[in-house]
């Protein structure tokens, strides 16, 4: 009997050992799978990092970590609605959680819902109140909330606890430019960039800045910085175009529209812009390529069939001139250029009663606008209509002196010719 105890005992020992051995197998195992979820999740790889984080929180549940890399992974993918049971099961499982709360913060914010946004943070505030991150984030809510001056004050706390948080400094500059406060602003995206000499995001306001100002050659300074930062920076490129088309430097300008289309040859703004300066110098059939080229990656864009039709019609294409503005209207019905266009091209070719039609439509968006009322007198009179033109005559005198004056002279001159 006694022996048969000893080999009982020897072989609980045995399984008792086994299973600890397992235990720390399966530790080791969860641990590769953070490490791997934690390299996915700085890469951004997000769909890899989801069915690492779904494993871990499934043989895991009650790990809060687990259900905060979850609820963070699925945020970043998009998936916020799924995101926030993962962040509050983390808080149950851990109160003091504070990135959980931060996380459900900027979830909340970003689906416009201030109320529960603004509530998570003061959890975590009333748990932490001096940490910078979440006095930070507080800002970043109020700035959203468009309550700009508590927003200073948030952000200068989360300052005067971090001085060398260069989030902080582009925040307050973006409070200060939505305040109208561009100098203040401009101060705070320099302060931005001392603490971090890369950040793009800080010089690319700076130039918005100088540009607001014209300050066209320190703009250009900055937009130039943030390419050398990051070559593919697009919107640096189109900023610095625009730029160049806005000084009239059309060389400079359609460099750097072409600069753009080799990073990004489906970027209708490098498309839109080369196809304006190809109709600046007359290259009409590379316009209308350039413009189809748009059209064909984006056929709702009524700026592009507006653009071509002005192509044909620099060509003397009336009918296809005719068929682009109507394509353009299509896009965007009260498109005013493309109905003015429409009545320029009628009136051009002599259907009197189309150009009508469309000047009209112009009036009934904007009942006083001077050009539509103008030219229908313009019309009336090319139609021997000298009492309607009278009558389009005094509206003008009762809203612009010039334009009066100019359909008067040509009533006078028609009646002289009828004698």
């Amino acid at each position: 009997m006694k022996k048969n105890s000893v080999f009982r005992l020897i072989f609980v020992f045995i399984l008792f050992i086994a299973g600890l051995s397992f235990s720390q197998d399966e530790k080791d195992k969860m641990e590769s799978f953070v490490l791997l979820l934690k390299s996915h999740i700085g890469s951004s790889n997000w769909n890899e990092a989801e069915p690492l984080a779904r494993k871990l929180v499934a043989r895991d549940p009650n790990n809060p970590d687990y259900n905060f890399y979850l609820g963070f992974v699925l945020n970043n993918k998009g998936e916020s609605g799924k995101s926030i049971e993962f962040f509050k099961t983390a808080i149950q499982l851990k109160p003091d959680y504070l990135e959980c709360y931060d996380q459900l913060a900027i979830v909340y914010q970003n689906m416009n819902k201030y109320d529960e946004a603004f509530e998570y943070i003061d959890q975590a505030l009333n748990i932490a109140p001096d940490s910078p991150a979440l006095l930070y984030r507080k800002g970043v809510l109020l700035f959203g909330a468009q309550k700009y001056d508590d927003s200073i004050n948030y952000l200068k706390r989360s300052l005067d606890i971090a001085p060398q948080n260069e989030n902080a400094c582009y925040m307050l500059g973006m409070v200060y430019k939505n305040k109208n406060e561009i100098d203040k602003a401009r101060d705070m995206f320099f302060l931005a960039v001392e603490k971090n000499p890369e950040f793009k995001e800080a010089y690319f306001e700076i130039a918005e800045a100088f540009f607001a100002k014209n300050d066209t050659d320190s703009a250009e300074k900055y937009y130039r910085k943030i390419i050398e930062l990051d070559p593919k920076h697009e919107q640096a490129y189109i900023r610095l175009a625009k730029l160049y088309m806005d000084t009239k430097n059309k060389q400079k300008a359609g460099e750097t529209y072409y600069n753009l289309f080799t990073i990004n040859p489906k970027s209708i703004e490098a498309l839109m812009g080369m196809g304006e300066i190809a109709l600046d110098r007359q290259e009409f059939a590379m316009a209308i390529v350039t413009y189809q080229d748009v059209i064909a990656l984006d056929p709702k864009n009524a700026d592009a069939y507006l653009n071509l039709g002005v192509a044909y019609s620099l060509k003397g294409e009336y009918d296809k001139e005719i068929e682009n503005y109507k394509k353009s209207l299509e896009c965007k019905p009260d498109y005013v250029p493309a109905i003015v266009n429409l009545g320029l091209v009628y009136q051009k070719i002599e259907k009197y009663e189309e150009a009508l039609k469309y000047y009209n439509k112009v009036l009934e968006l904007y009942p006083n606008d001077t050009m539509a009322l103008y030219k229908i007198g313009e019309v009336y009179l090319l139609q021997n209509k000298l009492k309607q033109a009278e009558e389009i005559k005094n509206r003008l005198g009762k809203i612009d002196q010039e334009s009066y004056l100019r359909l008067k002279m040509l009533i006078e001159n028609a009646k002289k010719e009828a004698r």
